[in-house]
């Protein structure tokens, strides 16, 4: 960043989208879009907001990594197509933040906000104690108080990322272990065809696209481990389908998580597709 000290911005949602990325099935904020965004630099963070009802609501923070067109954010992220805008801003994958949309400003933190317009910094319009419709429209820059003030509420570190590998386990900490009655819909599988699977492959089992064993590394923790992947993943399915042994394979955890990582992108990589990927940066690092 040539010394650049680092900036503070909030970004206006409206209250469709608002209620649109509620119903999104992702609840992590791992980019924006937004025309004004392109006085954003990688190391800015930018404060997603929103008026309800004379209010203001805190969605979240995104600490931008890149910056960029259209284009070049859907080819980054490997799906598309992204929300129509002319700069994109993209956070790093273990920066992501959860969105959490009943996160209301306090009153007292909103009087307290202050924006830089020039040399100038100028306060939250207010009309009858309510936020005024149109003093946070677009993109804005906080004063860095105001920034400390928004990420107390976060309950996240002001400071810059210090860079990969640098971060101390006590700068992040939360709640967990609560418990939540979910509900799910599944595609039921059937166990006997795995077994079978798993019977027939030569021991010691390998994934078929890495050629890792459990075995040869747990030792006998790991014997007979390994999972079972859908060549045609059954969700694609309209309804039942018959299945048969070629239409299984046998890959590690990893590799697993990969291929349904793709899919879930709308990418169409092959097992040998992602095989050769194995393949090429091994012979990187050798």
């Amino acid at each position: 960043m040539g010394g650049r000290p680092l900036r503070y911005f909030t970004q206006y949602w409206k209250n469709e989208t608002w209620r649109e990325e509620q119903r999104a099935e992702s609840r992590l904020l791992t980019n924006i879009a937004g025309g004004a965004l392109k006085r954003v630099a990688p190391g800015d963070a930018v404060y997603i907001i929103t008026n309800i009802g004379g209010a203001l609501y805190l969605l979240g923070r995104i600490r931008a990594a890149r910056v960029l067109r259209q284009k070049e954010a859907e080819a980054d992220l490997r799906r598309g197509p992204l929300w129509p805008a002319a700069w994109h801003v993209e956070c790093e994958p273990e920066d992501a933040e959860m969105m959490k949309f009943d996160r209301r400003i306090p009153a007292a933190v909103t009087r307290r906000l202050r924006f830089r317009r020039g040399a100038e910094e100028t306060p939250v319009l207010l009309r009858d104690g309510k936020v005024d419709g149109q003093t946070m429209r677009g993109v804005r820059e906080l004063t860095v108080d105001s920034a400390k003030a928004l990420d107390r509420l976060l309950k996240v570190s002001s400071r810059p990322r210090r860079g990969r590998g640098e971060d101390r386990d006590e700068d992040y900490e939360g709640q967990e272990g609560r418990g939540r009655l979910v509900r799910h819909y599944r595609r039921e599988r059937n166990p006997r065809l795995v077994e079978i699977k798993k019977a027939k492959a030569e021991r010691p089992v390998r994934c078929s696209i890495c050629g890792f064993s459990f075995e040869s590394v747990y030792g006998k923790l790991g014997r007979g481990f390994i999972e079972c992947h859908h060549v045609v993943p059954l969700a694609q399915s309209a309804g039942s389908r018959k299945t048969s042994l070629e239409d299984l394979v046998l890959v590690c955890s990893n590799c697993h998580r990969m291929l349904h990582r793709d899919l879930s992108q709308g990418g169409k990589r092959t097992l040998a597709t992602l095989r050769s990927i194995v393949e090429r940066n091994r012979k990187r690092t050798e």
